[in-house]
């Protein structure tokens, strides 16, 4: 929801870091605390016994999911540089979110996050 209220600012995300140092500076953080926040969320998972993964898939889901979580307006943008900008758009990346994070849960866990994201597609 934070990314749509802001979506101004994550679709030209590139030129606005290269124009402004102090903004530069400032995201690199919210980007280290976006991987951080999404590694204790599977940490989480694993440790309840939701999800099944090692350490190094934990790292690279949690910086995967940073990437479409803060990409994603962009990604739309290129794909229809002239379509009508609409919330719907955010709804597909946390959807593609979502199917990152499915293979890796277990039984229970899986089923309510494949009907959770139903609501996104």
């Amino acid at each position: 929801e934070q990314i749509w209220k802001y979506r101004f600012f994550y679709r030209d995300l590139n030129d606005l870091l290269t124009r402004n140092r102090v903004l530069e500076i400032h995201f690199k953080q919210i980007m280290a605390h976006k991987v951080h926040t999404a590694t204790k969320l599977c940490e989480g998972l694993v440790s309840t016994g939701a999800m099944r993964a090692t350490t190094d898939e934990l790292r690279a889901l949690a910086t995967n999911m940073t990437v479409i979580a803060s990409y994603w307006l962009s990604f739309e943008y290129a794909c229809d540089p002239r379509g009508k900008v609409e919330s719907g758009r955010i709804g597909r990346g946390v959807y593609q979110v979502m199917a990152m994070v499915s293979p890796f849960l277990l039984d229970e866990s899986r089923g309510l996050l494949e009907k959770l994201s139903r609501e996104y597609v």
